[in-house]
């Protein structure tokens, strides 16, 4: 890919070789989908938004939104959550299971639930 916006990029000590990413998109990021982004050329994909209380309850839905690709390079999971308990429980659990090269939170999503 040649262009001048196509460029390498570092977050915190993160090194990715372009800035193609795969935005977090409720119903559609899920693994199979991510694994075709990057294998069409993203350089990082995140997975859809998952609930940081889901997460630590050991919801089974939750953990097949957390699946990684084995084109995966780098692992962004995105989480959710309006309580700070939650979200410690869940990003621990997201580092000590799934290794993440990076951790999302979001924090401003339009969606009344969340």
């Amino acid at each position: 890919m040649d262009s001048l916006l196509y460029k390498p990029v570092s977050i915190g000590r993160l090194d990715i070789p372009g800035n193609l990413f795969l935005a977090p998109v409720a119903g559609y990021s899920d693994r199979a989908f991510r694994s075709i982004c990057i294998a069409e050329g993203a350089n990082l994909c995140y997975t859809e938004m998952v609930s940081a209380e889901a997460l630590w309850r050991g919801s089974d839905k939750t953990e097949m939104l957390l699946l990684r690709g084995e084109n995966e390079a780098f692992f962004a999971p995105q989480i959710f959550g309006g309580e700070v308990d939650s979200m410690k429980k869940a990003t621990r659990i997201l580092v000590e299971k799934y290794t993440p090269s990076l951790i999302d939170i979001n924090a401003g999503c339009p969606v009344p639930k969340i």
